[in-house]
């Protein structure tokens, strides 16, 4: 621990030497307040190391360790004086919160809640007014029909007294034929052809069908146009200045097609197979699941073990990068271990160009490295047999990687790399396929951080970008330019954390087990 420390060099505003100067202390794990116990957890990342200081620009406890790396440019102090300050403080901003903030919160409430009953007593009223015109049409058509039924009244009076005759006469008929004198016979058949006559005039039976009702088609553009709409221009520009980039040149058509939960846990991998269909991996689980755009699951898969990426083989295989450092093919029915990896920590995997394997290898999962650190992407066989390398820069000194996170292949045969950088900063390294660097992509510039934890390519080549810290999706051309925040918050996307495409149709895993699916077009 000692020799760790003196090795360190302490960039925070509180150093290392001044924090244990000061009297800092590791609280005893018997050390009670109000009954609840005050030792604070081993760091989740480096698990020998206490928690003994306090980083007020991420307000999490953090160990020495961590004060030495990732928050090396944050305001530090040390654990225990954080928390007596906060102890004699708590009350007065507490009052704060009681006397100001509720009171600001339950009025904005009572605001949006009588903005929107009033918005919707306004479509009530006037879906009233639309369906009272309607009424008023239908009302009109009514009238219209029954006074033509009027005219006719005469056409069937007339019909009525024909038919009473044409009854008349075949009685007549059918009762005396034999005892008819000729001369009665020949009136007989006089008065046949008289009736004949006559119902040749009135048997009109299409003149029911003249008077017609043509259908009008309900047009349900025209019916909104008449009904109203929500006005949300001037929200949209309050939301425009939250979360949105200027207005880009490429213009994309994005609209969500499907959205689910899949527990909680981060989607850490997904591929899809189908316009439908796709297989997602959660984190700490030990189970692949094929499932829907509605988020049906149509199947599970075994692995055998914890899994950090896949990517799946043109037969269907799941080949999965490991937490117990092995690669391994799995099928429904065989899980197969193609080769271990140790002492390094596989990250992330994806099939090359001429079907082997590209490999992210870690000595640690830190989000920061030393001169000794080992971060690297390897090429391999099936068994394991290197057969290239990316660790530096053409200078053969600079390294290419501090925690190469994920990464995916371009039709272009590029290598791109999401490369973490501290635990809320990454970049984007892009390599050609001799391994030379061609561009860094490191978000937008002047904007706030950029994390980049899912990546993939398009049919045109565009590279995708999962962007955790601004709720984002970037859209890069093949040449690392920004084309535009394809999906922002706005959209309802929080904490991307995985990334895939299959043809137009584009999954988003996020960090709390939330997937959103769109279908993207590109209009050029």
């Amino acid at each position: 621990m000692d020799r760790a420390t003196s090795r360190m060099s302490v960039r925070t505003t509180v150093s290392t030497s001044s924090r244990l100067s000061r009297g800092t202390y590791i609280p005893s794990r018997g050390t009670t307040f109000r009954g609840e116990p005050t030792h604070l957890k081993n760091c989740y990342i480096h698990h020998d190391e206490d928690l003994i200081l306090m980083c007020k620009s991420c307000i999490k406890p953090i160990c020495l360790v961590c004060s030495n790396n990732d928050h090396q440019h944050h305001e530090v102090e040390a654990l225990p004086k954080y928390i007596r300050h906060q102890r004699s403080v708590l009350q007065a901003k507490c009052r704060v919160i009681r006397d100001s903030q509720l009171p600001k919160i339950r009025e904005a409430i009572s605001s949006i809640n009588e903005a929107t009953a009033r918005r919707m007593q306004v479509i009530k009223e006037q879906e009233h007014k639309l369906i009272m015109a309607v009424t008023q049409v239908a009302q009109k058509l009514l009238s219209k029909c029954r006074h033509l039924a009027k005219l006719q009244k005469t056409k069937i009076s007339e019909l009525k007294t024909h038919a009473a005759d044409l009854k008349s006469f075949t009685e007549v008929v059918e009762n005396n034929t034999g005892d008819f004198t000729d001369a009665e016979l020949v009136t007989m058949v006089q008065k046949y052809n008289a009736l004949l006559g006559k119902t040749k005039l009135l048997d009109c039976p299409e003149e029911a069908n003249l008077l017609k009702f043509q259908k009008g088609e309900v047009r349900t553009e025209q019916l909104e146009s008449m009904f109203g709409h929500i006005d949300t221009s001037d929200y949209d520009k309050k939301m425009l200045m939250k979360y949105r980039v200027e207005e880009p040149e490429n213009k994309f058509h994005v609209k969500e097609i499907g959205i689910f939960t899949n527990g909680s846990e981060a989607i850490t991998a997904m591929v899809p197979i189908s316009v439908n269909n796709a297989w997602l991996y959660s984190d700490n689980s030990r189970q692949n699941k094929e499932v829907t755009v509605n988020g049906e699951v149509k199947q599970m898969m075994e692995l055998g073990a914890y899994s950090r990426d896949f990517f799946i083989d043109d037969d269907g295989t799941h080949v999965h990068a490991c937490t117990d450092k092995t690669v391994r093919t799995v099928s429904p029915d065989n899980i197969n271990i193609l080769f271990s990896t140790k002492p390094l920590i596989p990250l992330c995997v994806c099939k090359s160009s001429n079907g082997e394997i590209l490999l992210s290898l870690v000595d640690n999962l830190s989000n920061s490295r030393s001169r000794s650190s080992t971060r690297v992407v390897q090429r391999m066989t099936r068994t394991g047999q290197v057969t290239a390398t990316y660790q530096y820069q053409e200078d053969g000194r600079t390294p290419l990687f501090t925690k190469p996170y994920r990464m995916t292949l371009s039709s272009q045969k590029d290598l791109i790399v999401a490369d973490h950088t501290s635990s809320h900063t990454g970049r984007l390294c892009v390599l050609n396929e001799d391994g030379r660097l061609r561009f860094i992509y490191e978000g937008k510039s002047g904007k706030k951080d950029f994390k980049p934890n899912g990546v993939c390519c398009d049919t045109e080549s565009h590279i995708l970008v999962a962007d955790s810290a601004s709720h984002a999706i970037h859209i890069l051309d093949q040449d690392g330019k920004l084309l535009r925040h394809l999906i922002t918050k706005k959209e309802g996307l929080v904490y991307p954390f995985s990334i895939a495409i299959f043809r137009d149709v584009l999954w988003i895993g996020g960090y709390y087990g939330l997937v959103k699916i769109f279908k993207v077009k590109h209009i050029k």
